[in-house]
């Protein structure tokens, strides 16, 4: 994650109702399979295979990401196809060194005492070029990036939260903020989806989207039993307040941070 010059060999093999469908490699960007029409409701499953490096144990030892994004499209046989879906999967793969262990006891991830955790923040494109009078005029939200956290922590007594805030003023309100002219400002909402149990900083519930710094307690965990969350973040309810403001440009900073209790 640090050092894109460091890789691992990976590849996703695409599996219809449990049969070997198509290998797709990592020197490749992207590849397509289509399902017949009237197909039924067939059964998809990737499996993505990481080749070890056994040359330098100690020059590769690091976290190592793999973003994979699987698009559902429909073809009418139009100019373009229709997106039904799409989903971004954040896959994080640590590699660290075996320890040596005693009595035929040792193994991989060291002496089991460490605990490894990723905060991954995904922006979007959508933020970018937002179009906030649109927004507005249409009461409608904007997705403008993700959050994706993982950790090898399976402690029940451990306890995970991802602060919400805005970056101008973490104490202040969410808004955009006009380049050049300080206190023209345009306020919107924060909110998280799917849906998660949310506090305000000082702990207090909160519900739906919120206009100032909040929380998501981490609450999740993966089948092996890992504290683990996944989300994503938008903006909506733009100039919930109605204030007058002029044309120009604006930005605004939404700041994620980690914290363990």
């Amino acid at each position: 994650m640090e050092d894109s010059t460091k890789t691992f060999n990976a590849w996703v093999d695409l599996l219809l109702n449990g049969a070997f469908m198509e290998r797709a490699d990592t020197d490749e960007t992207a590849f397509n399979y289509s399902v017949p029409w009237g197909a039924g409701r067939p059964l998809f499953q990737f499996y993505i295979t990481v080749q070890p490096r056994f040359d330098d144990p100690n020059y590769f030892q690091g976290t190592y990401f793999l973003p994979l994004n699987i698009a559902i499209y429909i073809d009418y046989e139009l100019d373009t196809e229709v997106l039904l879906e799409e989903s971004l999967f954040n896959i994080l793969v640590y590699f660290v060194e075996p320890s040596s262990g005693s009595g035929g006891n040792g193994g991989g991830g060291g002496s089991g005492n460490e605990v490894f955790t990723n905060l991954w923040v995904d922006r979007y494109a959508t933020a970018e070029g937002v179009d906030i009078p649109t927004l507005q005029t249409t009461g409608s939200s904007l997705v403008v990036g993700s959050v994706h956290f993982t950790s090898t922590d399976k402690k029940n007594n451990s306890s995970y939260s991802i602060d919400i805030y805005p970056g101008e003023d973490p104490l202040g309100d969410f808004a955009f903020h006009k380049v050049g002219t300080s206190g023209t400002i345009i306020p919107y909402k924060v909110f998280v989806t799917p849906e998660h149990a949310i506090t305000t900083l000082q702990g207090t519930p909160a519900y739906g989207s919120q206009t100032s710094a909040f929380t998501v307690p981490v609450t999740t965990r993966s089948a092996a039993g890992f504290w683990q969350d996944f989300f994503e973040v938008g903006i909506t309810n733009m100039n919930y307040d109605n204030l007058s403001f002029t044309a120009g440009d604006y930005t605004s900073l939404i700041k994620i941070e980690l914290k363990k209790d």
